[in-house]
C-alpha cells in the first residue's frame, strides 16, 4: 500500500532519528571534559532514542512482511529505553539516593532486560506485522505477556512526568527561578511521549477499531527538543550545588565520615572505606562512630558529641583509626556540626588525613636530629680536647712555677731543721704559708683543666658568668701573657646566673679568646695585645651580656655574614678547621642566646653574647 501518507511518517520516523542524534551527540559536546551524570545519562538517554526511531523508519519503510518483522526483531532494546528515561528523571529532580539503592537499580532495569529478550526470543510480543496506510507496524497480542509488557511500559512512562512535575512544583515554591523554568521545560517535555504514546499505542486501539499510526517516537523527538531548549536558555547541565557537593565527596582525598546524633555512621565517601579497608562505602554505614577509633584513643563519643553541640567543631587533633584489620592509623581529625534552621543537630561532618607518611618523616627526623646531636657533642668534645693540647704546654709551666716553690721551700725547711737542736715549726709558717699558696694554685689549675675537659652532660643548671670566664683565664692566662696580651676585666659584681651547661659555655670563651689571640698576632707589630672582657646586666631586664674585644686584624666587611659557617676561614692551611665559631655559634642558640660580631679591618673586633638569665 504506498501512499503519500506513508511515506510522510516513514520519513517522520527518520527525521526523529536523526533529529535525536544530534540531540545527543549536542548533549555529549557541551559535556565534553565533565563529568556529570545528568550530561551522560541524557546522551546515552538520546542516542538510544534515534537507535529507537531509525528501527521505526526501518521497518515502516520495509518492501516485505520478512524485512519488517527482521527489522522489528533488531528493535528488541526498546524497555531499556523507558529504563534510561525514569534514570534520567531521577538525576534531574537530584532523587540520588534512591539510585544509590540496589532495589532502585534492579526495578529500573531488570523488567526491561526480561523484556527485551522475551522480545528477541519469542513470538509472544510481536507476530508478522501488518501493512497500514503508514508503513508496515506491529499487530497487538493476546496473552498475559503482552498484557504484562504494555501495563509496566504505561507505568514507566506516566512515572517520569510524575516525578517531574513534583520536582518543577517544589522549585515553583523557592527563589531559584532559573532551575525552576529548566524544571517547567523538562516537565513539559516528557508529558508528549506519555500522552501520544498511551492514546496511539494503548487507548484507541484497546478501546476502538480505528488504526493511527504509533507517534511515541515522533513525541520523543520533541521532548528531546524541549530539554536541549532548557540546556540553551537556562544551562540545564550547569553545575548545580548538590551536584558539586556529591563530587566533592566522592573525589576527595580526605576520608569523610558523616554520623547521626546517636553516633552512628549514616554517611562514607572512598576515601574513607580505603582509608579503613573496606572494599565499598556502605561497610561503614551502621557502624557506632567509637568502633573506628583505635582502643587506646579511650575516645568517649558521646562526650565528643556532647562537646560538639556546645563548640560546633574542633580541628587538627591528631588521633588513630582502627581499621578492618585492626591496623592503627594516624589520622588529622576534624569535626564540625550540621544543624537545621532551628538548630537543632542534624548530625556531624568528619574529615580525616592520613599522616602515617607524615609520622614516619617526623620519626626519621626525630632519629637524625638525634644522630646530629651525638655528632655535634662529639665534635664540640674533639674541639675541647685539641683545646687542651693547645693549652698543655702553658697549663704544665703554671703548674711547674709553683711546683718549683714547693721543692724549694721544702728543701729550705729541711735544711734550717737539720741546723736547729729546739725545733720550733713556728719558725717555719712564713715557708709553709709558702707552700700551701703554690699548692693551692696547682689545684686550681687542675681543678679547671679537668673540668674544661670533662664530657657535657647536656643538663642546664644555673652558673655564673663571670666565673666561667675566671676559669677559662686560668687555663689560658699563661699563652696570653707569653704573647704580651693583656687581659682588662671588667666584670659586673651582681651579674644574674645564666641557665646553661658550664662545659659548653667554658669552650664558647674559650673559642672567642683563641680566635682574639689569633688576630691580635696576625697583626704584628710592636704595639701589645689587648684583650677587653666585660659582663653586663641592666636591672628589669631578661638578658645577661658578655662582651669580648679585641684590637687584634679585625674582620672584613665581606667576611662578617660568613663568620659564623661551618669550615669557613681565614687562617692559613694548618691553622684552622673554621669549626671554632660555628660551634660557638651553635652553642649559644642551644642555649636560646645570640651571639653578634663587629669590626673593621686593622680596628679589632667584638663578640658580644646575650644569654636569658637564670
Amino acid at each position: 500500500m504506498d501512499s503519500p501518507l506513508r511515506y510522510f511518517f516513514i520519513i517522520l520516523s527518520l527525521a526523529g532519528a536523526v533529529t535525536l542524534l544530534f540531540l545527543g551527540s549536542f548533549s555529549f559536546a557541551i559535556g565534553l571534559g565533565k563529568k556529570d551524570r545528568l550530561n551522560r545519562i541524557f546522551t546515552v538517554y538520546a542516542l538510544f532514542l534515534a537507535y529507537w526511531a531509525f528501527n521505526e523508519f526501518l521497518y515502516r519503510q520495509a518492501d516485505s512482511f520478512r524485512m519488517a518483522y527482521i527489522w522489528m526483531k533488531e528493535g528488541f532494546l526498546w524497555p531499556l529505553g523507558l529504563s534510561l528515561f525514569i534514570h534520567f528523571c531521577l538525576i534531574f529532580t537530584e532523587n540520588t539516593r534512591l539510585l544509590r539503592s540496589k532495589i532502585t537499580w534492579f526495578f529500573l532495569y531488570a523488567p526491561a532486560i526480561f523484556i527485551s529478550a522475551l522480545h528477541l526470543m519469542t513470538d509472544l510480543l510481536q507476530t508478522n506485522p501488518v501493512m497500514e496506510y503508514w508503513g508496515y507496524t506491529y499487530v497487538q497480542q493476546d496473552n498475559i505477556f503482552y498484557d504484562m509488557t504494555i501495563a509496566w511500559a504505561f507505568i514507566m512512562a506516566l512515572l517520569g512526568p510524575v516525578i517531574c512535575w513534583a520536582y518543577f512544583l517544589r522549585l515553583k515554591a523557592g527563589p531559584d527561578k532559573k532551575k525552576t523554568q529548566q524544571a517547567k521545560y523538562v516537565a513539559i517535555g516528557v508529558l508528549f511521549p506519555t500522552i501520544f504514546g498511551t492514546l496511539t499505542e494503548v487507548i484507541i486501539p484497546w478501546f476502538s477499531n480505528i488504526r493511527v499510526p504509533e507517534m511515541t517516537m515522533t513525541a520523543l523527538t520533541v521532548e528531546g527538543l524541549f530539554i536541549i531548549h532548557a540546556i540553551r536558555k537556562y544551562e540545564l547541565f550547569m553545575l548545580t550545588p548538590q551536584t558539586a557537593a556529591e563530587n566533592i565527596i566522592s573525589t576527595m582525598t580526605g576520608a569523610m565520615i558523616l554520623i547521626d546524633p546517636e553516633a552512628r555512621v549514616t554517611r562514607a565517601n572512598r576515601a574513607a572505606a580505603r582509608l579503613l579497608g573496606y572494599d565499598k562505602e556502605e561497610g561503614l554505614v551502621g557502624m557506632s562512630f567509637g568502633d573506628i577509633f583505635a582502643s587506646d584513643e579511650e575516645l568517649d563519643v558521646r562526650a565528643m558529641v556532647d562537646n560538639l553541640r556546645v563548640k560546633n567543631e574542633f580541628r587538627d587533633k591528631e588521633m588513630y583509626l582502627r581499621a578492618s584489620d585492626n591496623r592503627r592509623i594516624p589520622v588529622l581529625f576534624n569535626a564540625s556540626v550540621i544543624r537545621d534552621k532551628n538548630n537543632a543537630l542534624l548530625g556531624i561532618v568528619c574529615i580525616a588525613n592520613d599522616i602515617t607518611e607524615r609520622k614516619k618523616a617526623e620519626a626519621e627526623l626525630k632519629n637524625a636530629y638525634e644522630q646530629l646531636k651525638d655528632a655535634q657533642s662529639q665534635l664540640v668534645q674533639t674541639a675541647k680536647m685539641a683545646s687542651v693540647g693547645t693549652l698543655a704546654g702553658g697549663v704544665a709551666h703554671e703548674i711547674n712555677n709553683p711546683l718549683t716553690g714547693v721543692l724549694n721551700n721544702v728543701q729550705l725547711i729541711k735544711m734550717m731543721a737539720g741546723r736547729k737542736k729546739d725545733f720550733d715549726m713556728n719558725d717555719f709558717r712564713e715557708l709553709l704559708d709558702v707552700i700551701e699558696q703554690s699548692a693551692g694554685r696547682c689545684k686550681k689549675i687542675t681543678q679547671s683543666l679537668l673540668a674544661f675537659s670533662r664530657s657535657s652532660k647536656g643538663l642546664f643548671q644555673a652558673v655564673s658568668l663571670n666565673k666561667i670566664v675566671e676559669d677559662v683565664l686560668v687555663l689560658a692566662g699563661y699563652e696570653l701573657e707569653l704573647q704580651n696580651i693583656v687581659i682588662k676585666k671588667d666584670f659586673q659584681s651582681d651579674l644574674p646566673d645564666v641557665l646553661g651547661d658550664p662545659q659548653l659555655l667554658q669552650q664558647v670563651v674559650l673559642d672567642i679568646i683563641s680566635n682574639a689571640k689569633w688576630a691580635i698576632r696576625k697583626k704584628g707589630g710592636k704595639e701589645n695585645g689587648r684583650i677587653d672582657i666585660m659582663t653586663r646586666h641592666e636591672k628589669g631586664q631578661k638578658d645577661v651580656y658578655l662582651y669580648v674585644s679585641d684590637n687584634g686584624i679585625g674582620i672584613t666587611e665581606n667576611n662578617m655574614a660568613k663568620i659564623f659557617e661551618p669550615f669557613f676561614t681565614t687562617k692559613d692551611v694548618g691553622e684552622g678547621t673554621g669549626l671554632g665559631l660555628s660551634i660557638v655559634y651553635s652553642i649559644i642558640r642551644a642555649h636560646n642566646g645570640v651571639i653578634e660580631a663587629e669590626g673593621a679591618s686593622d680596628k679589632g673586633a667584638t663578640f658580644k653574647i646575650r644569654l636569658p638569665a637564670a
